[in-house]
């Protein structure tokens, strides 16, 4: 509880103030929203218009709605966390593995649509692209240690060496190839 003090004349009174069910830091998905909720806010106390404090109170309502509806959001998807962490664990030692959007969902327990969804609020990103990421880091690694992309390719799960390139530029930004001239280079 939190107490506050508000000043009513000359004489001040105490309100007890029950917590926010909120993590005391949070950036939510849609914060370009909280930006303008709070602008109008803002604008709306500065207008010097003869109601601002009904438009204010009405600002801030729709702020707090807001914040509720994230809240409601993050405890329905922390709702299959520890499910949705025993398959990243399952994930990163069997990454080297064919793993499907359908078996993953079977290993959490859940719908593929829902699993994947549940997944995506939590980590941000899909399941498969979660694993392309693990075994990116993972083909990092090898390419270093000298291992030609063929070999690479079948050690961290991917079957075909063209979508395996495709993947590696998309999350590194160069070819494997390139990383290759790269790392010999230091």
């Amino acid at each position: 509880m939190l107490t506050a003090v508000i000043p009513e004349g000359s004489q001040t009174r105490s309100y007890d103030v029950p917590k926010l069910p909120f993590d005391t830091y949070t950036v939510p998905d849609n914060f370009d929203r909280f930006v303008r909720l709070f602008t109008d806010l803002s604008l709306a106390w500065g207008n010097g218009i003869d109601h601002r404090m009904l438009a204010c109170r009405s600002h801030f309502m729709k702020i707090l709605d807001e914040l509720f509806q994230v809240y409601s959001l993050n405890t329905e998807s922390h709702k299959y966390k520890e499910r949705i962490q025993h398959v990243i664990k399952y994930m990163e030692t069997h990454y080297h593995q064919k793993l499907t959007l359908s078996a993953l969902s079977e290993l959490a327990g859940l719908t593929p649509s829902y699993f994947g969804q549940s997944f995506r609020r939590i980590m941000g990103m899909t399941p498969i692209e979660y694993l392309n990421s693990i075994r990116i880091d993972e083909a990092q690694f090898l390419l270093e240690k000298g291992c030609t992309i063929s070999e690479v390719t079948a050690k961290v799960g991917f079957s075909d060496p063209f979508y395996f390139s495709r993947i590696f530029k998309k999350n590194k930004g160069i070819s494997p190839s390139e990383y290759i001239k790269r790392a010999t280079l230091f």
